[in-house]
């Protein structure tokens, strides 16, 4: 009975470890994803440029929203969404947040504005939008986000 005990034990601590341990490496799998992804966004290689358009289209090497979802839930990022119902979207808005956000892409990991794949559309002039992945305790710097765009608004008017 005393065998039985031991290996009981035993078998539950290596299951808490090994679930640990898997832990561990899938949040760094994550990590290695959305790091991959931020590297090609600084340095994306040579597009294929369109007949009609002439703009640039690129391959983007991997699909790394799922990764900041799964970050998201392991609280090794935050996720916040903004809508400024007071600050129509404009390219100079863009170009704002972009510069932001390339200012502080050591705490901002990721971020999305007026996605053009919008499932649903409203009539009238849309708002600017944002969605952001960031590291814990940066609150501070989304705040400052916040202010820029609004005051950056209010002197494009």
């Amino acid at each position: 009975m005393k065998y039985f005990l031991v290996s009981l034990i035993a078998l539950g601590i290596g299951i808490f470890i090994g679930k640990t341990a898997f832990k561990k490496n899938e949040v760094y799998a994550h990590w290695s994803i959305v790091n991959e992804y931020r590297e090609w966004v600084q340095n994306p290689g040579e597009g294929t440029t369109q007949k009609d358009s002439g703009l640039i289209m690129y391959d983007i090497p991997v699909n790394h929203t799922p990764s900041l979802h799964f970050l998201v839930s392991e609280k090794e990022i935050e996720k916040v969404e903004l809508i400024f119902p007071n600050v129509p979207y404009s390219p100079e808005i863009v170009k704002l947040w972009m510069k932001f956000c390339e200012e502080n892409k050591e705490v901002i990991v990721d971020g999305l504005a007026n996605p053009e794949y919008a499932r649903f559309k409203t009539a009238g002039q849309q708002p600017f939008n944002c969605t952001m992945f960031y590291l814990p305790e940066n609150g501070h710097v989304i705040e400052e986000l916040i202010a820029l765009i609004e005051n950056g608004a209010n002197q494009t008017e």
